[in-house]
């Protein structure tokens, strides 16, 4: 996930806040997930198979 145009910072390690719901289609909430899922797997964290919402970082 890239920050908004625009945004600049020094920092490296900032995350990005999600201040309201992402409104429009149905799909909108799964659509979410999905990039969430597919970033978080990118980075090397494994998704629980007991809990498809929970991601584990094993270092």
């Amino acid at each position: 996930m890239a920050p908004p145009a625009g945004f600049e910072s020094n920092v490296k390690k900032l995350v990005c806040k999600l201040n309201k719901s992402i409104y429009g289609l149905k799909r909108a909430p799964r659509a979410w997930f999905d990039r969430l899922k597919h970033t978080f797997l990118q980075f090397g964290f494994k998704g629980s198979k007991c809990d498809p919402s929970l991601f584990m970082c094993m270092t």
